[in-house]
């Protein structure tokens, strides 16, 4: 319910965005063009008036949806944290702690991304498009299971390249993790520039596969 009241106000705030150009185009057509001052000022109290609506509905919106994503996101790390307590010794040692490091952090926080975008997006994109040109936002309708065939397409040839990243990723976490443990053997045995050359490595690839994956998902984004 909170989610839904969130995204209301959001539709809100778009529609009082498109009526603030509108309302200028007024301006100059009915006050500046014939001098009436008196609505001129007519306009800009609607104006404010307007602007103050938009402000409070994307404040309220944004509270909305914050409570929500944020809270999905504690229940996440707290279902995550459960089931790491429940796994057996063998299966922590299988998937490894710092893969388990960065599901608990990383993964929940791109999750919750995901779920701000679609909080917002979803409604506002609709609202605007059918605001300003409903038959240009039927012809985007009709071509979304077109794009949807695209994204899954070229969202099957990235996927591996973010599986390579995220390992690496997982290997950066735990080099670091064997750094701390062990920084005083390196240093008495003096495999600092090793140490640091592994880690750097680790970087370049998972960096590579990063660059070269959003690159791939540039093309449904042009």
């Amino acid at each position: 319910g909170k989610m839904l009241l969130g995204m209301l106000l959001i539709a809100v705030s778009s529609v009082c965005s498109l009526l603030l150009p509108t309302i200028m185009s007024d301006i100059l057509d009915g006050g500046i063009y014939t001098s009436d001052w008196d609505y001129i000022l007519r306009c800009c109290g609607r104006m404010l008036l307007v602007t103050l609506l938009s402000l409070g509905a994307v404040a309220a919106g944004t509270w909305c949806r914050t409570q929500v994503v944020s809270g999905f996101c504690a229940d996440l790390r707290a279902a995550v944290f459960g089931r790491v307590n429940a796994l057996t010794f063998e299966e922590v040692s299988r998937i490894g702690t710092s893969a388990l490091l960065t599901r608990s952090t990383h993964d929940v926080g791109t999750l919750a991304w995901v779920a701000d975008m679609l909080s917002s997006n979803i409604i506002t994109i609709p609202v605007l498009s059918f605001s300003k040109d409903s038959t240009l936002a039927l012809i985007i309708l009709v071509a979304m299971p077109i794009i949807t065939l695209l994204v899954l397409a070229i969202g099957r040839r990235v996927e591996p390249l973010w599986k390579i990243s995220d390992q690496f990723c997982d290997k950066q976490n735990d080099l670091v993790r064997e750094r701390l443990h062990g920084i005083r053997v390196i240093r008495a045995f003096n495999r600092e520039e090793q140490e640091q050359g592994r880690i750097a490595e680790a970087t370049r690839v998972m960096a590579e596969h990063i660059i070269e994956a959003n690159t791939k998902m540039g093309l449904v984004a042009p």
